[in-house]
């Protein structure tokens, strides 16, 4: 979301997936540090090292990522979106890239 594509993306899914499991994570310097930081930690490939892993969201949620956050707030769902899309019906596709809405249903 971060760069308008998932970091390891391919067109080829084999090769995606191969790229996930072993090449190594490249960012681009246009994001924050405190951005780059928690996508370190959150792809990393040790799961024992994976950010998360120990007490599970607690740890996510201490990241300076979302230091802005109020987390009672947001539990209460008292904070506005900063984007509420206009759909017509639950079936829209008009904010979905056309290059997956044409693909073939397998």
């Amino acid at each position: 979301m971060l760069y308008g594509l998932p970091p390891f993306y391919s067109r080829e899914t084999s090769e995606m997936y191969n790229n996930i499991l072993q090449k190594p994570l490249r960012l681009k310097p246009s994001a924050s540090l405190a951005a780059q930081d928690i996508l370190v930690k959150l792809l990393q490939k040790n799961k024992q090292l994976r950010l998360g892993s120990i007490s599970d969201f607690q740890e996510v949620r201490k990241q300076t990522f979302f230091i802005s956050v109020d987390w009672r707030l947001l539990d209460q769902r008292r904070i506005e979106p900063p984007f509420k899309p206009k759909v017509m019906s639950p079936l829209s596709t008009e904010y979905i890239d056309s290059e997956f809405t044409r693909e073939p249903v397998p």
